[in-house]
């Protein structure tokens, strides 16, 4: 039931910050069919890449669905067509899919746990979202958008930056984040691991007895 809350509210999650009606159509436009384009390829790969062919895993179904939106989050504003929202859909579904599979249990072996697969569907198609960015930015012309160029790139105009140097800006502010990201998660990390955090033992995870109040 969450997922599907989700899947249909998405749209208002990447358009809530346009600056334009035309801006706030593509956004919504683009994450539904981005989302569809994940839908229908969480449930194929799923499927292909099961231990049980031809079975579906709820963990796939449940947040790979979702992927679309989160890698069309960053573009979803831009010209990028209902092609481009399509093909974004199914990568993120791909990528989404492969990390839950395989990527999942090799980072487990290694002692990196990941418990609820948010690298899957929020880091990797993040990720992917964010280097989208790079490209579509790249690529926006006052040919292609117009008077609106200025609106979805504030910075980008006859006196701002080229589109080429957008390009390089949102490279370089994917760089910081994921730079942000591994600091902070290290540190967070380090801190939940000192004693005066008071770690669980072994034989009191899964006890709601020591925090709660139980009948």
């Amino acid at each position: 039931t969450g997922s599907i809350f989700l899947w249909i509210y998405w749209p208002s999650f990447n358009s809530g910050l346009t600056n334009s009606d035309a801006e706030y159509q593509r956004a919504v436009i683009n994450t539904y069919l981005s989302l569809a384009a994940a839908t229908v390829t969480a449930f194929v790969m799923s499927s292909a890449v099961n231990k049980h062919p031809g079975r579906f895993d709820m963990v796939h179904i449940q947040n790979s669905t979702l992927a679309g939106g989160v890698a069309v989050g960053s573009v979803c504003n831009m010209h990028i067509g209902a092609g481009g929202a399509m093909a974004i859909g199914i990568g993120s579904g791909l990528l989404s899919v492969i990390g839950y599979r395989y990527l999942t249990p090799r980072l487990t072996k290694i002692g990196i746990l990941d418990t609820c697969g948010v690298n899957n569907l929020h880091g990797m198609p993040g990720v992917f979202s964010g280097l989208l960015s790079v490209l579509f930015a790249g690529l926006a012309s006052a040919q292609d958008y117009g008077t609106e160029l200025s609106s979805v790139f504030e910075a980008v105009g006859p006196d701002g930056r080229s589109a080429g140097s957008q390009a390089l800006y949102q490279f370089i502010a994917l760089a910081v984040t994921i730079g942000l990201s591994l600091v902070g998660g290290f540190v967070t990390g380090l801190l939940s691991k000192m004693p005066v955090f008071g770690s669980l033992k072994d034989a009191e995870r899964y006890d709601d007895q020591i925090n709660w109040e139980l009948p």
